[in-house]
């Protein structure tokens, strides 16, 4: 992900176009600023405070965040690990891996969908 679509992502809408003069580019949750952004410079640094998810502002203490998982349940599954490592050599088509993992086109989609929603 590239500077630009991160900030974009974060602050949910902002562009960014780097600018002349600028060192470092500071991002900062804030549970304060809710729901606004606010973007200033500050010597040779832009900072972007942006709103912290919904996520983290009721977050129960004793609770795994829901990304973790949601990333761990389609780790746990053998047919999505055989997927990610057939990927690692390099891009695939659905009916490749289709035939590589033996099941039907559906349960592979199903498959890349939980990987996809985790990362």
């Amino acid at each position: 992900m590239s500077i630009g679509q991160l900030i974009e992502t974060v602050t949910n809408g902002n562009s960014y176009t780097a600018e002349a003069g600028v060192e470092v580019l500071v991002l900062v949750p804030s549970v304060m600023v809710r729901p606004w952004n606010l973007l200033f410079r500050f010597g040779g640094a832009q900072y972007f405070v942006y709103p912290a998810s919904d996520e983290a502002v009721h977050a129960d203490s004793d609770t795994p965040p829901s990304w973790m998982t949601q990333m761990a349940k389609a780790l746990g599954d053998e047919k999505r690990l055989k997927v990610l490592r057939h990927l690692s050599s390099g891009p695939k088509t659905l009916s490749e891996l289709t035939e590589y993992l033996g099941v039907a086109k559906s349960t592979t989609h199903h498959h890349l969908r939980s990987l996809l929603a985790a990362a």
